[in-house]
């Protein structure tokens, strides 16, 4: 007897909220020269998600297929999730409801979607730069001729990394203007919608002119020595969700972390799977970096992503020594996620030079 393989192959979305419909494709291989029945289900953890998709399959035989369903929302991010399938009775009536299958799955595969958490359907996160001691970011609507009206603010202080403006009472193409005041109102800096400056950075933007794109990595864990070939995926998203046309621009950047300014690396156009592929080859010291990738049109400059990873890693060093002599090798490897810290590795690696007679 064979057995039932399952392996998800794509998830489109990676990334999704609660509630949104997350399509899954997957293989499924008959190992056995028997055709079989099976049931496809989804799990988190110890609760199905979705399912029973039934089905048959010939004797060694292969079947690509998609499998539909709703984002939970969990307390997990990414939230990992496990497609199942199992083996089935009363073949070829495979579609029979009350069918019996095996009540352990022949097989499993596990996959993780990046939990979106739900946002205001309108308004405006933006990172603070150098944040004064006492403050707040107001979000104002500007009226003619250039009369500012405040409709929401967040308290600032020296610790503050990040607020959302509502802005859930603009007009999708009135104009609105983001200062950082100090406690006694004095205008530290400004962002608008249009002319970028420094101070106060939006970096995602919801609602305004009627659709949002965001761009997101396609891929999470990203490592290269510099010097060498890399090679990154940004894929474009359109909030609320709708088909995206190819054509799109998607600029590159990357900078060392948290210091010095972003080094373009180039442009190239998305799909019509929203996804735009960068390649390049890396220049920089080695060390910690962060890649950027903006969304641009003819209109507008779209918010910016910024992804945690980190796009290089330190080689260690070269060693030698004489026969027999224990070296000491230091490499210092950064981690490719925002939850890794750096590692340091410390290995001692014994040199046995082998000397033969001339």
């Amino acid at each position: 007897m064979g057995q039932l393989r399952i392996t998800v192959t794509k998830v489109d979305p990676p990334a999704a909220e609660p509630g949104e419909t997350v399509t899954l494709e997957y293989k499924l291989e008959n190992t056995g020269p028997e055709p079989e029945c099976y049931s496809i289900n989804l799990w988190w953890r110890q609760e199905k998600i979705a399912g029973d998709k039934r089905g048959g399959i010939e004797g060694n035989d292969v079947i690509y297929d998609t499998f539909t369903f709703t984002m939970p929302d969990k307390p997990e991010d990414p939230t990992l999730l496990s497609l199942n399938v199992y083996r089935c009775a009363w073949y070829p009536f495979c579609n029979t409801p009350l069918n019996p299958c095996n009540p352990a799955p022949d097989d499993f595969d596990v996959f993780q979607v990046e939990k979106i958490e739900p946002r205001p359907e309108r308004g405006f996160k933006v990172i603070i730069h150098e944040p004064p001691p006492a403050g707040k970011v107001v979000l104002y609507i500007l009226t003619w001729p250039s009369k500012e009206i405040p409709i929401d603010e967040k308290p600032v202080n020296s610790q503050t990394e990040s607020v959302f403006l509502d802005a859930s009472l603009t007009g999708p193409y009135e104009p609105v203007i983001i200062r950082l005041l100090d406690e006694t109102g004095y205008k530290l800096d400004e962002k608008t919608s249009k002319s970028p400056e420094t101070g106060v950075r939006v970096i995602d933007m919801y609602g305004y002119n009627g659709a949002h794109y965001m761009t997101r990595v396609y891929t999470d864990t990203t490592t290269v020595q510099s010097g060498k070939p890399f090679k990154v995926y940004a894929k474009l998203y359109q909030v609320p969700k709708k088909p995206l046309d190819e054509g799109y621009e998607v600029n590159f950047y990357v900078k060392r972390a948290d210091v010095g300014d972003w080094k373009y690396l180039g442009t190239n156009i998305t799909n019509e799977d929203g996804v735009a592929v960068l390649q390049t080859t890396l220049t920089l010291e080695p060390g910690e970096e962060q890649a950027e990738y903006v969304f641009s049109a003819d209109y507008d400059e779209e918010p910016t992503y910024s992804d945690p990873c980190m796009v290089t890693v330190v080689p260690a060093p070269p060693g030698g020594g004489a026969g027999g002599d224990i070296i000491q090798i230091i490499a210092q490897l950064f981690g490719v996620s925002e939850e890794q810290a750096r590692l340091i590795i410390i290995g001692f690696v014994v040199l046995l030079l082998l000397l033969a007679a001339l």
